[in-house]
């Protein structure tokens, strides 16, 4: 019996306290709201770099790999054009 004397008082007690609670956390919220709204773009903006920062790295990865190749391929070209300048010197001094 005296259990439910004393839920009797203290639930008005705990409502009373939650319904103070919210009074004061409207404010707030009508406060924080357009900084919501406010940050909103920002997020969105920093979430579509997220997604194309990956796509330009790997276009960039993609573009080192190509010129890589190509140097590869014109290292030996290189080489043989300077080899035959030496050579053409040579016979144009003789």
């Amino acid at each position: 019996m005296a259990v439910f004397i004393s839920v009797r008082y203290i639930l008005p007690t705990v409502n009373y306290i939650l319904s103070t609670e919210s009074n004061i956390l409207a404010p707030v919220s009508y406060i924080l709201a357009p900084v919501s709204y406010i940050l909103a773009p920002v997020f969105y903006i920093l979430a579509s770099v997220s997604y194309i920062l990956p796509t330009v790295n790997y276009i960039l990865a993609t573009e080192r790999s190509v010129l890589a190749l190509v140097s590869y391929i014109f290292i030996p070209v290189n080489h043989i054009e300077i080899y035959r300048s030496m050579v053409f010197i040579r016979f144009y001094i003789i």
